[in-house]
């Protein structure tokens, strides 16, 4: 089983403490759901995801329209390239890992282990808290900056 994150985006600040509220700001907005995604303490996959959106930003600023996509393109070029590198045929399981390991919903998935919010200067890490299978509140685990 994989490490489920998804990744949403806003153009909201957190106010205060109310990490509901910055949530709802992202859901008319696409997720993207990584099922093979990385923990808060994997600091050099966040630099990485942090370093694309930087460069993203700098060309078409905080563009929710198009972020998405090619978040998720640099998501799977990156893993393509790594089975490439093994110089194997794609399996089925390959295939598999590859194709069902990216995705863009409008609904946050009630299995994940983190939500990450881009903002225009942050990306937030977050926890969901179960209640029932149901996520009923969120702890900020930590922000890190765009700038």
């Amino acid at each position: 089983m994989g490490m489920r994150v998804q990744i949403g985006f806003t153009h909201s600040e957190i106010k205060g403490n109310d990490l509901l509220e910055l949530v709802k700001t992202a859901e008319a907005n696409p997720f993207i759901y990584l099922h093979w995604g990385f923990k808060a303490e994997d600091q050099e996959s966040l630099d990485s995801v942090k370093g694309f959106i930087k460069e993203f930003h700098k060309h078409r600023g905080h563009d929710i329209v198009y972020l998405p996509f090619w978040l998720v393109h640099y998501f799977a070029n990156n893993d393509i390239k790594a089975c490439k590198s093994l110089k194997t045929a794609f399996s089925y399981e390959e295939f598999n890992y590859n194709v069902l390991s990216h995705g863009i919903d409008n609904n946050i998935h009630g299995d994940i282990e983190y939500l990450y919010l881009v903002s225009p200067t942050q990306i937030y890490c977050l926890s969901p808290k179960y209640k029932n299978y149901e996520i009923y509140d969120y702890s900020l685990i930590k922000s890190e900056p765009l700038n």
